[in-house]
């Protein structure tokens, strides 16, 4: 079991997690409408329904970041391949692939500070994303 945690969503009460992953299954608590840096909930159903929403989303990205940084460290162990196959070559750069997991990271916060800019980011992380899929392609080659 791994246990999911983010500053993004409201810190759990008493024995609870944010959520956890158990053989590939991601359950995750329920989220209440706070929001993490007031610690104040938003007024009217709509506003906390959007909040509570963003709270579950902040928890979901935390998973995915965690689950790519994991997958780029095995493929970095195992020269290269993910059960055996060979997804990155002999001569690839980990650093680049851990930035961007980094730049998707700041896009994702950014995205849940400031969602009417989230369509945006997503394109420039999306194109950040295939650039470096390009690269790491044509090294294989």
């Amino acid at each position: 079991m791994n246990v999911i945690a983010t500053e993004k969503a409201p810190a759990a009460i008493g024995p609870y997690s944010q959520g956890c992953e158990i053989n590939g299954l991601v359950f995750t608590s329920g989220q209440i409408p706070i929001v993490p840096e007031t610690g104040a909930a938003p007024e009217g159903i709509e506003a906390q329904a959007g909040q509570s929403c963003r709270n579950v989303g902040a928890v979901l990205a935390a998973l995915v970041l965690v689950g790519a940084a994991f997958l780029a460290r095995k493929a970095q162990q195992d020269e290269g391949k993910l059960w055996g196959l060979r997804v990155c070559s002999l001569e690839c750069d980990y650093r680049i692939l851990y930035a961007a997991l980094g730049a998707a990271f700041v896009c994702v916060l950014l995205g849940l500070a400031l969602p009417a800019i989230s369509y945006y980011l997503m394109w420039a992380l999306g194109i950040l994303l295939f650039a470096e899929l390009v690269y790491h392609t044509t090294k294989l080659m």
